[in-house]
């Protein structure tokens, strides 16, 4: 496996199978489960400081992904379960989800989201998808596929949260991540047929 092919799969090796596979692995030399899942759980945050090291800058992500783990360490430890080890992607799809929702009744998530990748540095380009959102069927677009990314986010962190509290730890610690291709399926759809069809009429019309 080249460099380029390696960067490519590196976050589903760092974050998903080498905690995995450390949790195993020290659960075999009968290591405690939260002293287990800790370690499990280190390997993406160390990850993130090695390319704060290397990079020699600091980018969101990486501070991102060591908040969490500090965060989660620290709720493990105050309320005496190592399950709480598993809720960082609980909690962040919980924050993705209530923001989504929020910014409905307003100009959605999506749509500021979406103005960069629309404009593409044009000036004319961003002027077509501005002047889009006077167009009550593409705001009723913009506001649909929100909510429904948002729906859809708290969906998935409340199956995790269920897989978690409800299977034994052996188990939970794989099939945790089992909403992800749902997730991951579903929004793909959202933005497929109600995405999609509104940007491409936005930038079909005239900017002025």
């Amino acid at each position: 496996m080249n460099v380029q092919a390696f960067n490519r799969f590196r976050p589903f090796l760092v974050d998903a199978l080498l905690p995995i596979a450390i949790f195993y692995g020290l659960k075999a030399i009968n290591v405690a489960d939260l002293p287990a899942l800790l370690a499990g759980g280190a390997s993406p945050a160390i990850d993130a400081l090695i390319s704060i090291a290397i990079e020699r800058r600091v980018r969101l992500l990486p501070v991102f992904v060591c908040g969490m783990f500090a965060l989660t360490a620290a709720l493990a430890f105050f309320v005496h379960d190592p399950r709480v080890m598993l809720m960082k992607e609980v909690i962040i799809f919980v924050g993705l989800g209530i923001w989504f929702l929020a910014t409905v009744p307003f100009q959605p998530v999506i749509y500021t989201v979406a103005a960069t990748a629309a404009a593409r540095g044009s000036e004319e380009r961003a002027a077509r998808w501005n002047k889009a959102w006077n167009h009550p069927d593409f705001r009723a677009r913009m506001r649909l596929a929100t909510a429904l990314f948002g729906i859809v986010f708290l969906f998935d962190a409340a199956l995790r949260t269920v897989i978690v509290y409800r299977l034994p730890l052996s188990q939970s610690v794989i099939l945790a991540h089992a909403p992800a291709p749902i997730t991951l399926v579903v929004t793909l759809l959202i933005g497929r047929f109600l995405l999609v069809p509104a940007a491409q009429r936005a930038m079909s019309e005239p900017a002025s």
